[in-house]
């Protein structure tokens, strides 16, 4: 991430998620800072949680979310499965859209001197590069954990 970001600005956005929030102090310790104060333009938005699933305790979401597995992470066959209590993949992809508008509205992205850093979660990563990128979700590949992906938009 230092050798992206360089000396580049950042407003950083991290996913309320606890495996985000774990990475989000990782990198806050490798960029040797250790609290909260040295980013002013830090903030938790739950636009960028990961697919939320319901799969806690719920056997009919586990069988969707297998079906799923099963198909090689098909999306356009699961694009409007709606897991019970929970999101479909669609619903991911109107809050991905929502977010790149709302990132592209912000004074950061306008000055055209911030990069903005997201922390979050393969599905909602993936739903941005299709859309940045115009691309099928079907032929983006899952970002793995941990994996930085570089989106000019």
């Amino acid at each position: 991430l230092k050798a992206i970001l360089g000396s580049t600005h950042a407003l950083y956005i991290v996913s309320p998620w606890l495996r985000a929030k774990q990475t989000w102090n990782v990198i806050k310790r490798a960029q040797g800072k250790d609290c909260m104060g040295w980013y002013p333009l830090a903030t938790e938005r739950a636009i960028i949680a990961e697919h939320y699933m319901n799969l806690v305790n719920n056997p009919n979401n586990w069988e969707i979310f297998e079906a799923y597995k099963a198909s090689n992470w098909n999306v356009k066959d699961f694009l409007d499965t709606r897991y019970e209590g929970a999101e479909s993949i669609r619903d991911v992809q109107v809050r991905a859209k929502r977010f790149l508008d709302d990132v592209k509205s912000t004074d950061a992205y306008a000055d055209n001197k911030w990069a903005v850093v997201c922390v979050c979660h393969g599905q909602f990563i993936k739903q941005l590069v299709c859309l940045v990128k115009n691309l099928d979700p079907d032929t983006v590949v899952h970002p793995v954990n941990g994996e930085i992906v570089e989106l000019d938009i």
